[in-house]
């Protein structure tokens, strides 16, 4: 059962894609945002679904949302945390892992986070693959990282404040 439009509204849907095309049609507009299509249609009225139908919901194979590295600046000694967001059909199914430079630094866990100490031999830019499974599938996204150095200041001097 599909939607039936009606009046003059805007509404966005998501679509996940492997590619996407440019529509000559003047009142549809999409753009690929990491793998996801988000398509514009002007619409004559809000979505309204048919008697009996329930909104569209999400199936399938998890969905990466993001990424985050807690934390302002990535500095060798310092701890790096890193935080998964997934959309999932049973969240509680799901399991994660986290690889930095093609070594695991948390093999496959229920836990969408993981953290790891940095060291020296760390510094500069570094890939960070996530991945994700349930039994509906597998995502994965990949980042870079950069480390550096703690600053030194020279002995003597004033520490530089931040304001």
């Amino acid at each position: 059962m599909g939607i039936v439009p009606q009046g003059p509204h805007r509404t966005s849907a998501l679509f996940r894609a492997t590619h996407l095309r440019r529509s000559a049609h003047p009142t549809l507009t999409s753009r690929l945002t990491a793998g996801i299509a988000i398509v514009s249609l002007l619409m004559a009225a809000p979505p309204v679904f048919a008697l009996g139908s329930a909104p569209p919901r999400h199936s399938g194979a998890p969905i990466i949302l993001a990424v985050r590295i807690l934390g302002d600046t990535l500095v060798a000694g310092q701890t790096l945390h890193i935080v998964a967001e997934v959309k999932a059909v049973d969240p509680s199914r799901l399991e994660y892992q986290f690889v930095l430079d093609g070594q695991t630094i948390q093999p496959w866990s229920t836990q969408a986070s993981c953290q790891r100490l940095l060291t020296l031999e760390d510094l500069g830019e570094r890939r960070l693959l996530v991945q994700v499974r349930d039994p509906q599938g597998q995502a994965e996204r990949e980042t870079s990282v950069y480390v550096i150095r703690q600053p030194v200041y020279p002995t003597g001097h004033a520490t530089p404040s931040i304001r």
